[in-house]
């Protein structure tokens, strides 16, 4: 062992009876001693009664002086780089709170010389140095036998008592009951003195960041005449074979000793997160530890990287360090705030609490009478700034403000808190760039997490499929706070199924307002807020007021609860909501809405709101005409998007215009019959017909029931509705809207009118395409007739107009004579499809994939292939005709788990599935349940492989390489299911 190493423990003494009774507590020999830089060490190994082993050094100063404690301090931390630096010796007790000979274990030092001298007298400003936590929590819980059994100078023998308390400690000895008196009225919990744990405590929080410290020290007197040393041995002896029992206990659970325990009250490496430990003495903090806690690792260690593991001069600055948790009602920020409390309090010198939305003067007053200090004033301001003094001069604690809303407690409090580090939580997130505040904006808690939380809060759900639990957690949003009082309900209505809460929750008119989130919580939770979704939004609409600015965010949130949910918001269609268009307003109101919490500020400056607050803002309804303003906005942006025939300029609305249409299609707002129109042709557009048909006559419907059957507007949307019907092969149905158009058209024009003439053309090409020449004539007769009315005579009227079109249904005629060759290529096309499943082929799924793919990547949509083949033992004898039924019946039970009309599945030497709009997540998913499905219903077992897109490839051969790629490695693996971003992580 040299001088080099890292010891376990070092024990300090400062006079001779001290530095002697140690020595001859742990037996040490003159070979123990060495001498480094002319001062003498003793050092040597130590063996526990459970046999670990431990390096001890001891020193004794050059003088009982808090100096010559801090030079020694630092070279024993320089030298041999101990765990753990226990003082141990003599003391003068407090008479009547200890008896001579006792034992004190110092919680904390008390440094109470340092202050100033003014006209008034002297004014003191101390200094506290708390203990090691943890080595006080242990000690405290040793037997009473760990304390020895001495004699005393009268030659009797005692044991004497261990007292835990504060130490004072000056740079003089004191001998009067008057310094005893002015003292006590400094720091009345104060039961000795003593002049040298100041010194060590300063070395090590100076010059250590691994080193804790220890003071032990026995009574010897009472600091009062007459002075009598006959207890002096008796106390160094005690106070040194304590020390020798404290480490002879082994009190810490591991081959390492001593290190384990240390290493939990030591601050971990950055990066990896703290243990759950005690709080200082003297912290301020009302609430318990949440089991129940989950996630935010990421969050926590963010808040250990800003207050515990920047450079000391950043933290020791003149401007305090504010770090804000931001974030809407119900994330949990104070609850992250109370976690981060108890797994890294301990590394400050105490922890303060303080509600920033009440009182703060009598809150801070409390901390410090909480910390202990003395002499405690009357006055409350005096109170307030004796504990802010002490914040200040110790520059180590974290002081909290939960709910910060107001910048005006800011602006009062922080600029007298020089240096101090300060913790808030808001639902702000922008604050003046002036107040040198940093923001971490806390996001809802992910899918995993959210099950993990439910399945804490109520274990049934632990029986529950994975899937289900998940529904609810994205039905709730995954807010922490929907999910506890939603878990809590489930947990006490036992009977009551997730699937039934779930319908319940979904049934409009319900949602935030359904018992279970609005008054099934009666109690007051962990945080001691409210628990009730419903009254948690409702202090952030009561944040808004009567200004300009606020009245607009009002309309704005109503408006952002009709669009959709976690997906940025363009702000254009909240400028349309401003009569005089002006911006100004609107960007205000905006800010205002981040700054109270019920919008979210994304990517690109476009705001998002969360999915139980759009249930929220929709609550706050003023009037109809309200909603009818914000269809109107949805009317002309579709509308100036359409026109402009650029289809892409509809996307930023697009989820946005089918959320308005869900929530107001009830027939009272016949405006959104032309939103429901313009979407519909929008998705013509872009050749999407199912989606396109869904919303015309959804268009036409709704037009219908506020303006009557023979409204002309119903007339327009028959003839949207026909153009897809005609694009999709429906001639006879797209006759029978036009038919009924035309009808209206005449009734409401006259038979002469050029919109009679526009149906009329539009039936022509229905004719022609249903072959009906004679018609298609007999129309365009027609409606050149009523053209040439309206507008004279016009091109088509002279010879070569009508000749050329006359040309074109001769070409029609002659064109029947193809139809054979037509019937047989649809012969050919019918050979695509397997006739007992009605599945693509193998060999026709590539023109598909293709167009899947373009289309894909194209809209910025997720795309999933799924191969799988069917894994057959290789001692299993099947028969074709038997493993031809085994597919069949593989085949129907993925066709029963697929999605109608938009998951594509196709056979041949493989089983494939073509999963539009799906991550490869959900794929996975799909791909286990099928798995699980063939193998409990068929036992039968097959091999699925995964690729998606952009993840994996954006063309169709390279998709298809890549499932085929993971396919094969799920075969030689023998593992059910792999994507192929596996093969590349």
């Amino acid at each position: 062992m040299n001088h080099q190493d890292n010891f376990d423990f070092a024990i300090m003494t400062a006079v001779d009876d001290e530095h002697e009774a140690v020595l001859k507590a742990f037996k040490f020999c003159h070979k123990d001693k060495v001498l480094i830089e002319n001062r003498i060490y003793w050092q040597k190994n130590i063996q526990t009664k459970l046999g670990n082993n431990y390096s001890l050094v001891v020193a004794q100063s050059l003088d009982m002086a808090n100096v010559s404690s801090a030079i020694l301090a630092n070279n024993i931390i320089h030298h041999f780089h101990p765990k753990v630096i226990f003082l141990v010796g003599v003391c003068a007790g407090r008479e009547n709170k200890v008896e001579k000979g006792d034992i004190l274990l110092a919680e904390e030092v008390y440094y109470y010389e340092r202050g100033k001298q003014t006209e008034k007298g002297f004014e003191p400003e101390p200094k506290m140095h708390s203990a090691d936590a943890g080595l006080i929590d242990f000690i405290r819980n040793l037997p009473k036998t760990t304390i020895p059994n001495c004699k005393t100078h009268d030659g009797s023998m005692k044991r004497p008592k261990m007292v835990r308390g504060v130490i004072g400690c000056g740079e003089k000895v004191i001998e009067d009951p008057e310094s005893w008196n002015q003292l006590l009225q400094h720091h009345r919990k104060i039961v000795a003195i003593e002049m040298e744990s100041h010194g060590l405590a300063s070395a090590i929080w100076e010059y250590s960041q691994d080193s804790k410290f220890i003071v032990i020290k026995a009574v010897m007197d009472y600091g009062v005449p007459p002075k009598d040393d006959r207890w002096k041995p008796f106390a160094a002896k005690a106070a040194a074979l304590y020390i020798k029992n404290i480490i002879n206990n082994d009190p810490f659970y591991s081959q390492n000793g001593i290190a384990q325990k240390i290493e939990e009250n030591k601050l971990p490496p950055k990066g990896k997160l703290a243990n759950h430990g005690n709080l200082p003495l003297g912290s301020r903090l009302e609430f318990i530890r949440n089991s129940n806690f989950t996630g935010r690792e990421s969050d926590l260690m963010e808040l250990a990287n800003h207050f515990l593991y920047r450079p000391k001069e950043e933290n020791n600055s003149e401007v305090s360090s504010i770090f804000l948790t931001s974030g809407i009602g119900g994330i949990g920020k104070t609850q992250l705030a109370i976690e981060f409390c108890f797994r890294y309090g301990r590394f400050f010198q105490g922890i303060h609490w303080i509600q920033a939305d009440q009182d703060v003067e009598p809150q801070i007053a409390d901390c410090g009478y909480r910390m202990g200090l003395t002499p405690w004033p009357e006055k409350l301001s005096d109170q307030v700034n004796s504990t802010i003094r002490t914040w200040e001069a110790d520059n180590n604690r974290l002081i909290i403000f939960d709910n910060l809303e107001s910048s005006e407690v800011l602006q009062k409090w922080i600029p007298r808190m020089r240096g101090i580090m300060v913790l808030a939580t808001s639902r702000r997130d922008q604050w003046p760039s002036e107040m040198n505040i940093r923001t971490l904006p806390i996001n809802v808690l992910n899918n995993v997490e959210s099950r993990e939380f439910l399945r804490n809060i109520a274990p049934r759900l632990n029986k529950v499929d994975d899937q289900v639990v998940d529904i609810l957690s994205d039905r709730l949003g995954y807010l922490p706070l929907a999910l506890y009082i939603a878990a809590n309900y489930l947990n006490e209505r036992k009977t009551f199924s997730v699937e039934q809460f779930l319908k319940e929750l979904d049934e409009r008119g319900k949602g935030i307002s359904h018992t279970a989130l609005s008054n099934w919580q009666q109690k007051i939770g962990p945080t001691h807020h409210v628990q009730n979704i419903i009254a948690t939004f409702d202090m952030s609409w009561a944040l808004l007021g009567e200004s300009i600015e606020d009245k607009a965010a009002k309309i704005i949130a109503v408006a952002a609860g009709y669009c959709a949910p976690n997906i940025p918001i363009p702000p254009s269609i909240f400028y349309g909501l401003e009569e005089e268009g002006n911006k100004e307003i609107i960007e205000k109101a905006l800010n205002r809405l981040y700054q109270v919490g019920l919008l979210i500020l994304g990517s690109q400056s476009f705001p998002y709101i969360h999915s139980l607050i759009t249930e929220y803002t929709r609550l706050q309804i003023g009037s109809s005409k309200d909603l009818k303003k914000i269809i109107s906005v949805f009317v002309v942006l579709s509308h100036n998007a359409l026109s402009t025939k650029l289809p892409e300029l509809m996307y930023p609305y697009l989820e946005h215009m089918k959320q308005i249409i869900f929530w107001t299609d009830n027939g009272d707002f016949p405006e959104i019959g032309i939103v429901c129109g313009n979407l519909g042709i929008f998705f013509r557009q872009l050749t999407q017909f199912k989606d396109s048909l869904f919303y015309l006559e959804d268009s036409l419907e709704i037009t219908t029931n506020n303006y009557g059957e023979d409204h002309p507007i119903v007339a327009i949307c028959l003839k949207n509705l026909a153009a897809v019907l005609q694009d999709i092969g429906d001639p006879v149905g797209a006759k029978q809207r036009i038919e009924r158009a035309l009808e209206i058209d005449i009734n409401a024009y006259g038979k002469d009118h050029p919109e009679v003439a526009t149906d009329l053309n539009i039936l022509v090409g229905i004719s022609r395409q249903l072959g009906d020449l004679v018609g298609a004539m007999q129309h365009f007769e027609r409606a050149l007739e009523i053209t040439n009315k309206s507008y004279g005579n016009y091109n088509l009227t002279d010879d070569i107009g009508r000749n050329n079109y006359l040309a074109d249904v001769h070409k029609d005629l002659s064109d029947l004579r193809e139809i054979v060759k037509d019937e047989q290529s649809l012969l050919i096309n019918l050979v695509q499809y397997d006739q007992s499943t009605g599945v693509l082929r193998w060999k026709d799924v590539h023109q598909r994939l293709k167009s899947e793919v373009l289309r894909s990547v194209r809209y910025k949509r997720d795309l999933s292939l799924i191969l799988m083949v069917l894994m057959l033992p290789n001692n299993k004898d099947i028969s074709g005709r038997k493993l031809t039924t085994l597919e069949g019946q593989i085949i129907e039970v993925i066709l029963n788990n697929l999605r109608k009309d938009l998951d594509i599945l196709f056979i041949g030497e493989k089983i494939g599935i073509i999963l539009p709009e799906t991550t490869e997540t959900s794929a996975q998913i799909l791909a286990l349940r099928l798995i699980d499905k063939i193998f409990r219903g068929l036992r039968a077992e097959v091999a699925v492989g995964i690729a998606s897109v952009p993840k994996d490839a954006v063309t169709e051969d390279k998709l298809f390489d890549q499932a085929e790629l993971a396919l094969r490695f799920a075969i030689s693996s023998d593992q059910s299911v792999i994507p192929a971003s596996r093969l590349c992580a």
